[in-house]
């Protein structure tokens, strides 16, 4: 054998024993006293227990001298004060580590891959989740080993990561049945070394495949009651993924069937502080967005626009507040013209919108929301409005609905009310007159207010199908009528009241109408002694009229 090969053998024989010799090292660094050392050293690192099953040595690894390890039953307790159910439990852990360090009290872990880990997310009785305290104790200032023998102070130890990844990771939100989110992949760089993380973060809503969130930034670093963040949160929202019986809990009517192509997107520039406020400029995107109580009555929502989200204390219990300035957005055929503000803190939400409408059919409009006929047609019109609801779930925000406005309806028409019928049918007869006809009109409009579930109509007038209407009165949201009207009728119907033309202006008498029931079904009620006193009225203004004339002409 050449002298060549004889040195590359020996060199083979050395690297073996080298790998051999480091696989021992490793092994007997990561079992019995070492384990339980490395483990105490990441526990006292992070604040909370850290128990491990079996772990391994990957020998590949070990050419580079940095030993492969694997952990799996891994768990991580919660902090004092919460369950004694683990905060974080992970199927394995994959760990590069490097040797040498692990003669220091600062073991150094290149990479650290946590397979499948599941967090459990919950609050003791000051407030504060479990995630938020673990947090609180992630501070950039070493922990405290005890002192030696001696007396003499014991060297810190620390640990670092400068690789962190998770895959396929979960969150549950304890007492949310809803609260989940899946497919959880997050990667962090320089854990541990006081700087900020570099982070990449995606994340799914419950078992949905388009509903997620996405972050790029950095994180950290950390101290006490603080966690800053710096970079880009990209918000992805499709309805049509998520449970009816959510959609119905969370949105009510109004995203009871958003269809399948339904996308809501936001970008959001976010910084600040996770534990105080982060905040940032916000891009809202709607794309097939459809929103209406089922598939046969929804109308589409489309815009693009720009707004403020406001996140504050996320770690225990998030404050989201999202602002809109005034914006233009697409509802079917016509045009939204609102600012609007949302927010939601502890269970409870906020919203308002204030704004103008155009280009709808006020029975489409209505329709959309209303499992009842609103009994009306005709092009919609409202100048202003402004509404504010609160409340924790849909059907609450619903009844809390307040605010005001005007509304104005063209070449529209009453579909089951008949007034001027009513009336014809009234003089003729006493008693209630269940509508039969509708009713035209060529404008309608009036104020309006909305409190305790019921819509008051004030200073309402209108014009068209043979008489000029004015009046007041409430719809209420069951679409109840209670409503007071001053029919102004003119031609025949006033003549055989007494009324008489005065020129050249047709004979006009005003009328008392009463309407109950429901907007489907109306009683149209022309007042009896109304109509009495208005033909004793024109009688005996007709009898003076004729007397003055009289003596006029004698003169």
């Amino acid at each position: 054998m050449s002298k060549l090969w004889k040195i590359l053998l020996g060199l083979v024989i050395l690297l073996a024993v080298a790998v051999g010799a480091c696989a021992i090292f490793a092994k007997s660094m990561i079992s019995g006293s070492g384990k339980q050392k490395v483990l105490a050293m990441l526990s006292n690192s992070l604040g909370v227990a850290v128990t491990v099953g079996n772990v391994d040595v990957r020998i590949g690894s070990i050419l580079k001298l940095e030993p492969s390890l694997q952990l799996d039953q891994i768990r991580l307790a919660n902090p004092p004060g919460f369950s004694s159910k683990p905060m974080v439990e992970a199927e394995s852990i994959d760990a590069i580590v490097s040797v040498s360090s692990l003669f220091s009290n600062s073991p150094r872990i290149i990479a650290l891959a946590i397979t499948k880990p599941v967090l459990l997310v919950e609050k003791n009785g000051a407030g504060k989740t479990n995630l938020e305290v673990f947090v609180d104790r992630l501070q950039a200032k070493p922990a405290q080993a005890a002192p030696q023998p001696g007396g003499a102070p014991a060297e810190s130890s620390s640990l670092s990561i400068e690789d962190l990844r998770i895959e396929g990771g979960a969150v549950k939100l304890a007492g949310e049945v809803l609260g989940s989110w899946r497919r959880i992949d997050l990667r962090l760089g320089g854990f541990g070394s006081g700087r900020p993380l570099t982070a990449k973060a995606s994340a799914h809503l419950m078992e949905t495949a388009k509903s997620m969130l996405e972050f790029q930034g950095t994180l950290g670093p950390f101290a006490e009651g603080s966690t800053p963040i710096d970079g880009k949160l990209d918000v992805t929202f499709a309805p049509g993924e998520l449970p009816k019986a959510f959609l119905l809990k969370e949105f009510g009517a109004f995203l009871a069937a958003p269809g399948d192509k339904a996308m809501l997107k936001a970008a959001v520039a976010l910084k600040g502080d996770l534990a105080r406020t982060a905040s940032g400029a916000t891009q809202l995107s709607l794309a097939d967005f459809l929103i209406g109580r089922d598939e046969q009555h929804r109308l589409p929502l489309t815009g693009n626009v720009a707004g403020q989200l406001t996140l504050k204390h996320a770690l225990s219990g998030p404050a989201i507040q999202l602002d809109i300035p005034k914006s233009t957005f697409g509802l079917a055929a016509g045009q939204l013209a609102a600012s609007m503000a949302f927010a939601s803190d502890g269970g409870q939400e906020r919203a308002s919108l204030a704004g103008s409408l155009k280009g709808l059919d006020i029975q489409q409009l209505l329709g959309a929301f209303l499992e009842n006929d609103p009994g009306i047609q005709g092009a919609l019109h409202i100048p202003r409005f402004e509404l504010r609801t609160a409340g924790p779930d849909a059907p609450q925000m619903r009844n809390a609905l307040s605010g005001s406005g005007s509304i104005e309806v063209a070449n529209g028409k009453l579909k089951q009310m008949d007034l001027l019928g009513s009336i014809t049918g009234a003089m003729g007869k006493a008693g209630l007159m269940q509508a039969t006809g509708s009713t035209e009109f060529a404008t309608l409009k009036s104020n309006f207010a909305i409190q305790d579930q019921t819509l008051t109509l004030s200073d309402a007038v209108m014009d068209g199908g043979g008489l000029r209407t004015t009046g007041a009165g409430r719809v209420g949201f069951d679409t109840s009528l209670n409503l007071k009207l001053q029919a102004q009728v003119s031609g025949r119907i006033a003549e055989l009241l007494g009324a008489r033309p005065r020129g050249d202006q047709p004979a006009q008498s005003i009328i008392p109408v009463d309407v109950a029931g429901t907007t489907a079904n109306p009683r149209v009620t022309p007042s009896m002694k109304g109509l009495a006193a208005e033909a004793t009225k024109n009688y005996v203004g007709g009898f003076l009229d004729k007397l003055l004339t009289n003596k006029a002409n004698k003169k």
